[in-house]
C-alpha cells in the first residue's frame, strides 16, 4: 500500500491525499484540516487522540473561540457519518474514530414528511 493511503481494517477507511474518505463503496471529501485529523485518528485507531493532539491538527495556528470548534466538530461529524463513521469523545481520554450503525444520507432533495393525513 502506498504511503499516501492510509487504511485501517477494522473501520475499512481509507484517506487518500486529495482529501476523499473512502468507506465500502461510500466516500466523502473533507477539508485539508479534517484530513489531517482523520488521518491521525485512523493511524492511531483504536487508541485515542488526546484533546490537545486534536486542537493542534485543526487549528495549528490560533485557538478558536469554543462556538467556532463546536461548528467545526459538528460539520466533521456530519461527513463522518455520512461513510458510516463516527467520532467519538472520550471524557478525560481523547477522540476516536469508530464504525457507526447509522449512515447519514446527505441529499440535496428536501425531507418530506410521509404521514398520513388525519381525515376530515
Amino acid at each position: 500500500m502506498s504511503d499516501t493511503v492510509r487504511r485501517t481494517r477494522a473501520l475499512d477507511a481509507a484517506m487518500g491525499e486529495r482529501g476523499v474518505l473512502v468507506r465500502g463503496d461510500r466516500e466523502v471529501q473533507l477539508w485539508a484540516r479534517e484530513c489531517a485529523l482523520v488521518a491521525a485518528l485512523l493511524d492511531r485507531a483504536p487508541c485515542p487522540l488526546s484533546d490537545s493532539e486534536l486542537s493542534s491538527l485543526l487549528w495549528p495556528v490560533s485557538v478558536p473561540s469554543e462556538a467556532a470548534r463546536g461548528k467545526s466538530m459538528t460539520r466533521l461529524r456530519r461527513r463522518l457519518a455520512s461513510v458510516g463513521l463516527a467520532l467519538r469523545c472520550r471524557p478525560r481520554v481523547g477522540y476516536t474514530l469508530e464504525a457507526s450503525a447509522w449512515v447519514l444520507e446527505l441529499t440535496s432533495a428536501p425531507c418530506r414528511a410521509s404521514a398520513p393525513k388525519p381525515p376530515r
